[in-house]
């Protein structure tokens, strides 16, 4: 029931006009930290849960590739349609999809950047 609640295309088109991005202070303290373990340029980065795409759009100038995971069609379908970039790539992901995680061989959910966008999703609600 859960899922399917929010899988409908009005409801995506409602979450991408109503949701707030992240706060700016947030995005740069995860990059000021990914500095300290990394040097620039980062690979890719994975936006799990991205619903329409905010916290995906806003990463996606300090990656070269950002791949944004939603279950819903309809949530990635507003994602392609309101943030268009070259770096992003959308995906629908079903919990028995795990093969997508394969793609990203430099950064994997040990490393630290899927953990922090996973805390982001967390703290922005």
């Amino acid at each position: 029931m859960t899922s399917t609640l929010f899988a409908g295309a009005k409801h995506a088109q409602i979450y991408a006009k109503y949701r707030p991005s992240p706060p700016k202070s947030l995005i740069k303290s995860i990059i000021e930290y990914l500095k300290l373990k990394r040097d620039p340029p980062f690979k890719k980065a994975i936006d799990v849960g991205c619903g329409s795409g905010q916290s995906t759009v806003v990463l996606s100038p300090y990656f070269e590739t950002v791949i944004g995971l939603d279950i819903s069609e309809a949530q990635i379908e507003c994602a392609k349609k309101f943030n268009s970039s070259r770096n992003i790539e959308y995906n629908i992901y079903m919990r028995t999809n795990l093969a997508i995680i394969g793609i990203v061989n430099d950064i994997s959910f040990k490393d630290i950047i899927p953990k922090l966008i996973y805390l982001l999703k967390i703290l922005r609600g």
